[in-house]
């Protein structure tokens, strides 16, 4: 998760995908810049702060369900590195 860009190839977890390359608006890509930024600072902690690890979810859910918007058709999931658990979207 930190040492990519926040999204992965679902066939190829070892790839990373720019999010420059999906063609979503540039706010969803300031807005996934943003929140990938917080994620990071997190997992650097080791994910001590529950509430912000909630919160922290709870803004990558809604980003994903923005770029499943944008991107109707693409599959798109929300995993949560803090809690190991995957979100279809």
């Amino acid at each position: 998760m930190v040492s990519g860009t926040g999204i992965r190839d679902q066939y190829d977890e070892d790839v990373y995908i720019a999010p420059e390359s999906l063609g979503i608006s540039s706010d969803l890509l300031e807005k996934l810049s943003r929140w990938h930024m917080k994620y990071k600072k997190e997992f650097y902690t080791g994910y001590n702060n529950e509430v912000l690890v909630q919160e922290l979810d709870k803004e990558g859910i809604e980003i994903s369900k923005a770029i499943k918007k944008e991107l109707e058709e693409c599959k798109v999931s929300y995993f949560s590195d803090a809690k190991l658990s995957k979100y279809e979207i």
